[in-house]
């Protein structure tokens, strides 16, 4: 009885498994290539990169640098309360998961965006050392208006049920509960209004304090007021709000998932 059972169990998941789960990837994964051969980033946006000085902000046009990306929002995250709290007990695997899946969201946000507005700039934006090697060492990941995230979008590209294989239910259970918190706070306060969300921004700790994060924001937050579009984030830290105030945002509430450390919901009005 209990082996027909679990044999029962076993068949349903490798049914969904290769049947639902597997397809969504290679769907995405196929319509992804041909997004990310963009000829041009929008003019409106190209015009407002800072390109003088020491650091130079760019947009990503080559797939190859969503590594890059990754690597430089891993260590800016690393002890973030929100990634603490995910990876409670899994210091060796937590900068690993952060690089693959900040890679892996750099390209969810270049397909979500081309999808849904058909645009011709890439919103995964980074800053680089010029008298370093050009070395990455910011980046932001931006969602143009219209592409609301969505939980399975995440689980799919970034690959969440590794998770569950890799390092347990309990990691499984915290990220995609924290998801689904997002998603029903980003949905309470925005609804259906456009707006442009910043879903992650971080620089290397040794750049800290510099203003990079601002010159992160400076060219959306130009192009949004322009467009009369709100701008919405979540920030894991209370010694980050006061810092996103004074770029005009304020705070619409907190959310936190169950037994996890708070985070502030924030919006941006067109100035």
């Amino acid at each position: 009885m209990w082996l027909w059972i679990i044999a029962s169990v076993v068949a349903l998941f490798l049914a969904w498994f290769f049947g639902v789960y597997m397809p969504s990837v290679w769907k995405l994964q196929a319509d992804l290539g041909p997004r990310l051969k963009v000829n041009k980033i929008d003019e409106e946006l190209r015009s407002r990169l800072k390109v003088d000085g020491r650091f130079v902000v760019e947009a990503i046009t080559d797939p190859e640098h969503f590594g890059l990306v990754g690597n430089v929002l891993s260590k800016a995250m690393y002890t973030d309360p929100v990634v603490e709290y995910l990876f409670e007990d899994k210091r060796a695997v937590r900068a690993e998961y952060l690089y693959t899946g900040m890679a892996r969201l750099s390209s969810l946000m270049v397909l979500r965006s081309g999808k849904k507005e058909n645009v011709n700039w890439l919103p995964v934006l980074t800053i680089r050392d010029t008298q370093e090697n050009n070395t990455v060492v910011g980046g932001a990941i931006w969602l143009a208006p219209n592409c609301v995230p969505n939980v399975p979008d995440y689980m799919i590209f970034l690959r969440y049920w590794e998770l569950v294989f890799r390092w347990g239910f309990s990691t499984f259970k915290r990220v995609f509960g924290f998801g689904l918190v997002m998603e029903e706070a980003h949905e309470k306060h925005m609804g259906t209004r456009r707006h442009w969300y910043l879903a992650v921004i971080g620089v290397d700790p040794e750049y800290q304090g510099r203003g990079l994060g601002t010159r992160l924001m400076e060219p959306i937050m130009i192009l949004a007021d322009e467009q009369k579009t709100e701008i919405y984030l979540e920030c894991s830290k209370e010694s980050n709000v006061t810092y996103y105030q004074r770029h005009n945002f304020e705070v619409l509430g907190i959310m936190r998932p169950k037994g996890g450390p708070p985070s502030w919901v924030m919006r941006r009005l067109p100035q």
